[in-house]
């Protein structure tokens, strides 16, 4: 469940904005974006999901909040609160502040990163502490020049506006643990209509990999060997709500304790406007 839940928070803090620009000097691409997201596996709602996105010329602000629903809700309750800020670069997100606070089963974990602007944290505080719950701490030398997962995932798609392939590798601290991003380019393809999801039709399809680097549990250190890492695989496709305005993800697909885990896009707005209305309303 728990890879589950970080595999989701990577694609949920993934807004795109419009792909064809041209790579020369493109102006900045602005996005306004609230999405609701159901997700389900084994047959069965799991958990929902709000994601807001506000990209400006200069600064970014993103929120995620997840939670558990129906019976898994009722029997293992989880919540989660994402937060990331901070200024936008040429080619990346320059973060300023993360914060993730989340409960599992009442216990309540938090984590809050400040960043110095110069690769490096001027604070970084994390409950329970790694010692409390057989982590081994992150060296610092490997956090620096790092980023937190909304910050790396918006640097992928501000990097594939600006004309770049998908395929590119971004290192994450979480304030826990240290990983890279793996993303891969797939192709175009066309999605059918859902009963669940309120998409349908032309849809760019990446997928992404978690490399582990340091800081995870030493209790699920056989499951994290090169074979486990190939097991954290993510599929989701990306598509444009408005011809030429903002792409967010349509449809994910990994797997985990529940088979096949999806996530659909059920409702939203963006930049003020109904979401499902948009893509009705597209040819």
């Amino acid at each position: 469940m728990k890879k589950v839940i970080l595999l989701l928070t990577v694609l949920l803090a993934t807004p795109a904005w419009a792909a064809k620009v041209k790579p020369a000097a493109p102006p900045p691409v602005t996005a306004n974006v609230h999405a609701q997201y159901e997700i389900y596996g084994g047959g069965f709602q799991l958990l929902d999901a709000d994601l807001d996105i506000n990209v400006g010329a200069q600064k970014y602000d993103a929120r995620l909040r997840a939670r558990t629903d129906g019976f898994l809700g009722r029997v293992a309750p989880w919540s989660d609160d994402v937060h990331a800020a901070g200024n936008r670069g040429a080619r990346e997100m320059q973060p300023v502040a993360y914060t993730s606070a989340n409960t599992w089963r009442g216990k309540e974990r938090s984590v809050t990163l400040v960043y110095d602007g110069k690769g490096g944290f001027k604070s970084k505080f994390a409950v329970p502490a790694p010692e409390q719950e057989n982590r081994e701490e992150v060296a610092p030398e490997l956090t620096r020049n790092t980023m937190d997962l909304m910050s790396a995932t918006l640097t992928l798609l501000q990097r594939v506006t600006q004309g770049e392939s998908c395929n590119q590798t971004i290192a994450v601290y979480d304030g826990r643990r240290r990983f890279n991003l793996k993303f891969y380019e797939v192709q175009f393809e066309r999605l059918p209509e859902s009963h669940i999801g309120i998409f349908h039709g032309a849809a760019r399809r990446c997928d992404m990999t978690i490399e582990r680097v340091a800081g995870f549990w030493k209790k699920f250190q056989t499951d994290w060997t090169e074979d486990g890492d190939a097991k954290m695989k993510l599929s989701f496709w990306l598509a444009p709500i408005t011809p030429n305005g903002p792409q967010i993800p349509v449809l994910a697909r990994t797997y985990g304790a529940f088979e096949t885990v999806f996530i659909h896009l059920v409702g939203g707005t963006a930049d003020g406007k109904n979401i499902k209305d948009l893509i009705n309303a597209a040819p």
